[in-house]
C-alpha cells in the first residue's frame, strides 16, 4: 500500500486545522469563566460575605460583557456580516447561544441570591441588632452605668427612660424596615416580565 505523498500530508494536515469542531467560540468560552465566579458565589464552603461579593463581580463581568462584546455581534448582525468564525457559528447563531446561557445563569444567580445570600443577610443583620440591644443592657447592668451616665449627659440624652425608649424605637424601627423590604419585594416580583427580552433581532433565526 503507497504512502500518502508529502503534499497530500500537508492538504490533509490544512483541512484538518479547518474544523470548526477544534476551535471554541470566543464570546461562549468568555460565559464559562464568568460561570466559575458564580459558582464560587454558590459554593457554600465560602464565607457568605464572600459570596454576596462574587455575586457583585458576576453581574459585573457580565454588564461589560454586553456593553463590548454582545454590543460588536449587533454591529456585524447590523452590517450584515454572516461569515462564521473559526468555531463555525455566525454572529446570529452566536448571540442566540448567548441568550441561552445567560438566561440559565441568570436563574441560578436569582435563586443563590433571593432564596439563600439576601435570608441569611438578614438574619445576620438582626441577629446583630438583638445582640446590640442585649449587650447594651448587660453593659448598663454590670459596672457600665456611670460611663453611660457621663455620656447621656454629654449628648443630652435625658429623661426618664430615656434610653428604654430609644432601645424600643430601635426595634420598632428594625421590624418596620423589614416589613418594607418584604412589601417593595412583592411590589418587584409582581411588575417583573414574565419573561426577559429576546437577544436576536427580529426575523434572524439562529
Amino acid at each position: 500500500m503507497s504512502q500518502p505523498s508529502t503534499h497530500e500530508h500537508k492538504q490533509n494536515e490544512h483541512h484538518k486545522l479547518h474544523d470548526p469542531a477544534l476551535y471554541l467560540n470566543r464570546e461562549l468560552s468568555w460565559l464559562d469563566f464568568n460561570e466559575r465566579v458564580l459558582q464560587l458565589a454558590e459554593d457554600e464552603r465560602i464565607p457568605l460575605l464572600e459570596r454576596v461579593k462574587f455575586c457583585a463581580i458576576y453581574t459585573t463581568n457580565l454588564d461589560e460583557y454586553y456593553m463590548v462584546r454582545v454590543a460588536g455581534l449587533r454591529d456585524q448582525i447590523d452590517a450584515g456580516v454572516e461569515n462564521p468564525s473559526q468555531d463555525g457559528l455566525i454572529p446570529s447563531e452566536t448571540i442566540a447561544l448567548i441568550r441561552e446561557r445567560v438566561l440559565e445563569q441568570s436563574r441560578r444567580l436569582t435563586d443563590c441570591f433571593e432564596a439563600t445570600l439576601r435570608p441569611a443577610l438578614a438574619a445576620g443583620m438582626w441577629v446583630a441588632g438583638v445582640g446590640g440591644r442585649m449587650a447594651f443592657v448587660f453593659a448598663a447592668t454590670h459596672g457600665a452605668g456611670p460611663v453611660i451616665g457621663r455620656f447621656s449627659i454629654a449628648h443630652h440624652i435625658t429623661g426618664q427612660g430615656a434610653w428604654v425608649a430609644a432601645l424600643v424605637m430601635m426595634a420598632l424601627a428594625d421590624v418596620l424596615t423589614r416589613l418594607a423590604v418584604v412589601y417593595l419585594r412583592g411590589r418587584r416580583l409582581a411588575a417583573a416580565p414574565a419573561a426577559a427580552p429576546a437577544l436576536i433581532p427580529a426575523g434572524t433565526h439562529a
